[in-house]
């Protein structure tokens, strides 16, 4: 066992403060409408923490992947991972029918498309990863993704997460020994990413006059490369393919940049980002559910910003806390399946 005090706790911060951020983007995109209209500066920093948000995520667990599975190794895969997907995809099938048209299992539901991806990565990694270079499996998986921005209807399914997000799982799969080690100056890393801001920046806020081709530069259209089905290819294949690169390889930039910035030492959050992290992703959703059954979004409150806030706190709190881990490990972890192991 590693001591605390030996442990580089850098993934840990790294992965509690992206949760972090993944809670405040959910709570407050049910909103995005009135306020943007109230505070536009903040619908811009929304923008640009998704750009980096979930290609981080996904990058990490491509880190934190190994491509052997031994009993070990599956009995934490299953607990951990594939049993609490099954049982939260069913219980948000069942109680969010008025958000969810989604088949069972076939397709995800909302935040539940991020388990179901790393599912299938992950199997991936374990069938693929003995046979294969992990910078083969990179490469291939680029050209795959990139085949979504072809004009065959046959190949719309690869604008999907799963096939989207997969260079950015393979990357953090391929060079995790480089990025265990890797370090940045800080004042290199700001500079880069107020960089990136500005740039972003500008084409977010003069997005209605970029415009060729029926294809816009919106945050809509650049998020959507790996959240939504085809919505690079509103404009011509190749103009779509060259934003689509530029995007990804944006994304891996500024999680390098971040990730550089992020200290080693334990941290009094750190503990959410070893052991916490799944539990919060899965249990955030509901306040915000009862939020918007509320009709609380719909309102344009000036108090919008101060509520939203309290609320990401006090949820955060509640579910990384001790009680609620417990009795989510005791429930949606079960420690009787490792008797089929």
């Amino acid at each position: 066992m590693v001591n605390a005090l030996d442990r580089d706790f850098r993934i840990d911060n790294f992965k509690a403060i992206l949760i972090f951020l993944v809670v405040i983007v959910h709570y407050f995109s049910p909103g995005r409408g009135p306020l943007t209209q109230l505070y536009p500066g903040i619908d811009l920093v929304i923008s640009f923490v998704m750009l980096f948000m979930m290609p981080s995520f996904t990058i990490v667990s491509g880190f934190l992947t190994s491509g052997i599975m031994d009993r070990q190794r599956a009995q934490s895969f299953f607990i951990k991972i594939i049993f609490p997907y099954m049982v939260f995809e069913i219980i948000f099938f069942l109680t969010a029918k008025k958000y969810n048209d989604t088949v069972l299992f076939a397709e995800p539901f909302y935040i539940m498309w991020f388990l179901f991806c790393l599912i299938i990565w992950r199997t991936f990694m374990i069938g693929l990863g003995k046979y294969f270079k992990p910078r083969v499996l990179l490469i291939l998986s680029l050209g795959l993704s990139f085949l979504c921005h072809s004009d065959i209807p046959a190949l719309e399914w690869m604008g999907r997460p799963v096939i989207t997000y997969l260079p950015y799982f393979l990357f953090g799969y391929a060079f995790k020994d480089y990025i265990k080690k890797f370090k940045w100056l800080p004042l290199f890393s700001i500079l880069l990413i107020g960089i990136i801001f500005s740039i972003f920046s500008y084409f977010h806020v003069s997005r209605e006059i970029i415009c060729t081709n029926n294809f816009r530069l919106t945050y809509e259209h650049i998020i959507s490369i790996g959240t939504q089905n085809m919505a690079m290819t509103w404009g011509p294949w190749y103009q779509s393919l060259f934003i689509d690169l530029v995007i990804k390889i944006t994304s891996v930039l500024l999680f390098l940049s971040f990730y550089s910035l992020i200290s080693n030492k334990l941290m009094k959050f750190s503990y959410i980002g070893k052991e916490r992290t799944l539990a919060l992703y899965l249990s955030h959703i509901w306040p915000m559910y009862g939020m918007i059954l509320l009709g609380f979004y719909n309102e344009h409150n000036p108090l919008y910003l101060l509520i939203n806030g309290v609320a990401v706190v006090i949820v955060v709190w509640a579910f990384t806390s001790d009680v609620w881990y417990k009795i989510y490990t005791s429930i949606f972890e079960p420690k009787f399946f490792s008797k089929l192991f």
